[in-house]
């Protein structure tokens, strides 16, 4: 029998969860890309995260590694990208103990040289709905729909964003302390 291993993180997809697939309903009138959520069912996909707990997490701000609210212990890892004048973080927001935890056992994390940074309890963070076009729905995830025809975009996941000024601030914050050898 095969062990399952001692951390994963929340947001992890898992062999065994079903899906992506284009869900029975609408989000804001557009259809929307998810996943089932079945942590622990097969085995952990590393690259991959579950699209309905990536969402969850973001709009929730709730801690990527252990899926729990983060409240005022919040750190941000700095893994995203500039929309405009926007900052959109790739990750949710994590928990210091928990972010210490993925820098010591993710291979990812383990060589990136940011570390995260505190998040100011007056700091908030604008979650928004990451949408797809059409065509890059069907190249990353192989999906379509049938019998409609539309370029509407799809909810793909969520993104947490924050303008500029508030990434200046967020980068001046304390970073994580970490003994490194």
């Amino acid at each position: 029998m095969k062990t399952q291993p001692a951390f994963v993180p929340w947001i992890t997809a898992w062999s065994g969860e079903e899906g992506p697939y284009i869900a029975p309903y609408l989000i804001e009138g557009m259809p929307l890309i998810t996943q089932r959520s079945q942590p622990g069912k097969g085995d952990p996909l590393w690259k991959r995260k579950n699209l309905a707990r990536s969402r969850l997490a973001a709009l929730e701000m709730i801690c990527g590694v252990c899926g729990q609210p983060t409240g005022l212990d919040r750190w941000q890892f700095h893994m995203g990208h500039w929309i405009g004048g926007n900052y959109s973080f790739a990750e949710a927001p994590v928990h210091e103990a928990c972010a210490l935890k993925a820098l010591k056992l993710c291979p990812v994390l383990k060589t990136r040289a940011e570390l995260p940074s505190r998040v100011p309890a007056d700091m908030v963070f604008d979650a928004k709905l990451a949408l797809g076009t059409p065509a890059e729905v069907k190249a990353k995830f192989g999906l379509e729909r049938s019998g409609l025809v539309t370029d509407a975009p799809f909810v793909c996941g969520a993104v947490v964003t924050l303008p500029a000024a508030e990434v200046r601030r967020l980068c001046s914050q304390p970073r994580i302390k970490l003994d490194r050898p």
